[in-house]
């Protein structure tokens, strides 16, 4: 028996693994389907005898891998929807949160931190001309008053916001 079942798993092999690969199908795939269609002879197809072993045992493979074929597929549609949800998810938390901080620094008192940030950011305006808008000495000064600005509007909006500014 365990020699006829050997010759069974040599003549199918090739068949099998042209099957297998034909279809992506990796090394591993070929030898599980393979055992899995020699168990399924084992426990039925020796007992019915309709068909020659080597045909019975090759028609088995065939569905087996195309119901794993299909499994798979649904296996990586779902993980790709998932994927595709989770940064919907993430795209709309991000514009959330973004329009939260607008709201809350267009909210904000307006003070020179504001308008510093707004010539810089909003207006483009380079560090020579915000030191010359707002009668600073030099662009170091200016840089110095951007980095205290963005700094303040950074702590205000934490208390204003934590949620969106956890530990960082």
């Amino acid at each position: 028996m365990e020699i006829q079942f050997d010759v069974l798993r040599n003549a199918c092999l090739p068949f099998v693994k042209k099957m297998v690969i034909r279809n992506s199908g990796s090394l591993e795939d070929i030898k599980e389907i393979l055992s899995d269609a020699l168990c399924v002879y084992c426990i039925k197809g020796q007992a019915k005898q309709l068909a020659q072993p080597k045909t019975y045992v090759c028609a088995i493979p065939k569905k087996l891998w195309m119901k794993e074929l299909r499994r798979r597929n649904t296996v990586l549609k779902h993980a790709a929807r998932l994927r595709r949800h989770n940064e919907d998810m993430q795209s709309l938390r991000c514009a959330h949160e973004e329009e939260q901080v607008l709201c809350a620094f267009e909210n904000l008192p307006d003070d020179r931190n504001k308008q510093i940030l707004t010539a810089f950011y909003i207006e483009q305006m380079s560090m020579a001309e915000i030191a010359h808008c707002f009668e600073l000495p030099s662009e170091n000064a200016a840089k110095k008053q951007k980095f205290r600005a963005i700094n303040n509007v950074r702590t205000l909006l934490r208390h204003q916001l934590p949620h969106v500014f956890h530990a960082e």
